[in-house]
């Protein structure tokens, strides 16, 4: 019938979704050091789109994730830091 249809269409949508979303948590990052690319990177994309939000800075770096980028710029790049 047309509800079997209905249903079975939304079950595997709303399944796709959870595999999906499953996929992004498993997500995995580098835990190496960071090159002098990813760095000269870093700085231009914070010099571009300020330093507030990590999660959109961290789409630029597909092996790095939000906390690492900013752990990265205040830590070590930050033009502002006391060395």
């Amino acid at each position: 019938s047309e509800s079997d249809v209905d249903s079975e269409h939304l079950d595997h949508d709303y399944n796709s979704q959870l595999s999906n979303r499953g996929n992004q948590v498993k997500r995995t990052f580098n835990k190496g050091r960071w090159t002098k690319d990813e760095d000269e990177r870093l700085k231009q994309i914070c010099d571009t789109y300020g330093v507030n939000d990590w999660s959109h800075i961290a789409k630029f770096f597909p092996d790095r994730s939000d906390i690492q980028c900013q752990h990265r710029w205040s830590k070590v790049l930050d033009p502002e830091l006391v060395k």
